[in-house]
């Protein structure tokens, strides 16, 4: 058969001398992701872990693990004297079995906070004790399992004003010292 009058054969040709020979392409979000040393990741729900459709597909598809609620101060300090850290420790063993990088989500926010913090009365030095306390105790728990945070969550409203917040209004807080107690905390490991 000759090349120059064969279009199609032609066609095949070029395509696999354009691909690598016939290498494979990659099947997954995950594999491609991989091959190009980039993460892809999605952020997750512990409680739907036992779904396998929803953890098959996390599985597979991604490299990274978000938590969406469950690092967050609602869900990981219900009690100014009580840490639970089982949801997030979930998806972290969920991202160790599959081989995922864990990002942290998140230290601070304006929202979702315990009843407990954001209708306490406490002073700025309270509230700044309270900080420190927190970020210490939580990045020293997952110290070795995430690899990054996301450290404060939406902080800026749409007209690029600062997000007001307890974090924020209360003198002597701001966001300056908060970074500062990051910062210290990230050095400790």
């Amino acid at each position: 058969m000759n090349i120059r009058k064969s279009p199609g054969l032609s066609l095949v040709l070029i395509l696999l001398l354009t691909t690598g020979l016939g290498t494979t392409v990659a099947q997954t979000l995950r594999d491609d992701a991989d091959k190009r040393r980039i993460l892809v990741g999605a952020a997750v729900n512990p409680a739907l872990f036992a779904e396998v459709p929803y953890a098959s597909t996390l599985a597979r598809e991604f490299n990274m693990v978000e938590p969406e609620n469950v690092m967050k101060w609602g869900a990981i300090r219900p009690a100014q004297d009580k840490f639970n850290f089982g949801r997030g420790d979930e998806v972290v063993t969920f991202a160790k079995a599959h081989k995922m990088k864990v990002r942290g989500h998140c230290l601070l926010w304006s929202e979702y906070n315990p009843a407990w913090l954001s209708k306490g009365k406490f002073t700025p030095e309270q509230l700044s004790k309270l900080l420190q306390e927190h970020i210490t105790t939580v990045m020293r728990h997952y110290s070795g399992k995430v690899f990054a945070w996301d450290v404060v969550n939406e902080s800026f409203l749409e007209n690029g004003n600062i997000e007001p917040s307890i974090w924020y209004d209360s003198p002597g807080i701001g966001l300056a010292v908060f970074f500062g107690h990051v910062l210290a905390t990230w050095k400790l490991g």
